[in-house]
């Protein structure tokens, strides 16, 4: 019981730290290195909140998968589950939720490509959608969020933050 929940502040600490790696392509437009003070401030507090993210995500992540590890069984570090996990899709309810939205990002940076006249604010969107939908296909899709879902569905819990329909099926 223990290691789920620790398990889940890394999976959520993890995902605040994506969520501010893609909020610095929301930041984008607001920022230049070349222009006014303030879009100068924008741009370091851009770059500040995309480093932040990244490595804290990175981090927080390594320690989620260091949770989810039986205790009394030493593991090899497994290259290819990383590469697995980039192969499943909507392997999980939450796991669906992310995949659809990866799906949708994917689409808006598309069309942001090929019709250049878009909207900045529509691209960055978009492209926010995307970078956090990626983070969390690669979280949501492993095994070790595989792992701690079916502790929790087990266990008669249900995950803080993601709701799942009421056992329709």
């Amino acid at each position: 019981m223990k290691q789920v929940s620790v398990g889940k502040v890394w999976f959520w600490l993890s995902a605040l730290g994506f969520f501010l790696l893609s909020v610095s392509a929301l930041l984008s437009p607001l920022s230049s290195f070349d222009g006014a003070p303030r879009q100068l401030a924008a741009a370091y507090v851009t770059a500040g909140l995309f480093w932040l993210g990244l490595i804290s995500g990175i981090v927080f992540w390594g320690l989620f998968v260091r949770s989810q590890q039986v205790p009394g069984v030493k593991t090899r570090p497994d290259f290819l589950g990383v590469f697995k996990s980039v192969c499943r899709f909507f392997r999980n309810t939450p796991a669906t939720i992310v995949d659809i939205a990866l799906i949708a990002g994917t689409t808006g940076v598309i069309l942001s490509l090929i019709f250049y006249s878009m909207n900045v604010w529509i691209t960055s969107a978009s492209l926010f959608v995307f970078l956090f939908s990626l983070a969390m296909h690669f979280i949501c899709n492993g095994p070790e969020f595989d792992r701690m879902y079916l502790q929790m569905k087990s266990t008669g819990k249900e995950e803080d933050g993601v709701s799942e329909c009421r056992k329709s099926g």
